[in-house]
């Protein structure tokens, strides 16, 4: 088949991840517009092919700089996405499969003159592998992934972190108390010994701490109790699961509650809150949180009309 040279550069190029120069025309920009454009393709196969995160960060990397970061139809290139196009002047350049953080801080350093700020690029990177983690269910990955996000110290991105964190812990509180109910019922079936609401306690008690079992007295709780729960395996099980699924519920609603601190207008931060609360128990505060998240969400949707 033939094929021009300038084609056989463009397809080496993309294969290599490098800028294409466009044939396309650099669309008339409107009074008031910036200095330089980012668009990103807002097709299906390209939005199936991960260009939240293209466009994500080239809206947070270029906050306060002299570019405008928009969706686009299509490129034309379904199967290079996630497909990217900057603009500055009459310059024109794809960029195809811009799936990655270091790529979008390469369209904005090495073409549009943009002062990437590293850490906010760092923490943007973690934070969008925590989220594929959280999505495909490796929830203590994605916890550590958004903890390592949070030390990266980049403050503007502190309470949508804390808020992604808090919904794993969430999900990890649900995974141990599922498990603690199918232990319970399976106890039942058995016909095993009633299960011991004190030894329950102690537990729940012990893993109040920031770390389970994390001080002395836990811990001396925690031996004092071992040989008794070692003669019911089952039962002992059933309370571990108990315990930490407390323990995640309440390491949830801190993360939710700080979140909140540093997102008071962002609805999800308040969703994760009441459903901390109800998986502590706390229905009424839980209800209450929910409206206050409802209410935000209204108010998002009436914005948009």
């Amino acid at each position: 088949m033939h094929c021009t040279i300038a084609r056989f550069l463009a397809v080496a190029a993309t294969a290599r991840g490098l800028a294409v120069p466009s044939d396309k025309a650099a669309p008339p920009a409107p009074p008031g517009e910036k200095n330089a454009q980012v668009w990103v393709c807002s097709n299906k196969w390209c939005r199936e092919r991960g260009a939240a995160l293209p466009r994500g960060a080239a809206l947070g990397l270029s906050a306060g700089a002299d570019v405008d970061v928009k969706p686009h139809s299509c490129f034309g290139r379904c199967g290079d996405g996630p497909n990217v196009c900057a603009v500055r002047g009459d310059t024109v350049l794809e960029f195809h499969r811009v799936d990655s953080v270091e790529k979008v801080c390469r369209i904005l350093g090495g073409h549009l003159d943009v002062a990437v700020d590293r850490v906010a690029a760092k923490c943007l990177e973690l934070n969008f592998q925590a989220n594929a983690a959280h999505e495909r269910g490796d929830l203590e990955l994605a916890v550590r992934l958004y903890t390592d996000a949070l030390a990266t110290g980049h403050e503007e991105q502190r309470g949508v972190l804390l808020a992604g964190r808090a919904g794993c812990f969430l999900e990890l509180a649900a995974r141990h108390a599922t498990s603690a109910v199918a232990l319970a019922a399976e106890k039942a079936a058995k016909r095993a010994l009633e299960p011991s609401t004190r030894a329950r306690r102690v537990l729940l008690a012990a893993a109040s701490t920031e770390t389970l079992g994390g001080t002395p007295a836990a811990l001396a709780v925690l031996r004092s109790h071992a040989a008794n729960l070692a003669a019911d395996p089952l039962r002992a099980a059933m309370e571990h699961d108990e315990a930490l699924s407390g323990l995640e519920a309440k390491r949830a609603l801190r993360d939710a509650a700080r979140a909140a601190e540093a997102l008071p207008s962002y609805a999800r931060t308040w969703t994760r809150l009441a459903d901390a609360l109800a998986a502590l128990g706390r229905s009424d505060d839980a209800a209450y949180f929910g409206r206050v998240a409802a209410a935000l969400d209204a108010g998002a949707v009436a914005a948009s009309r």
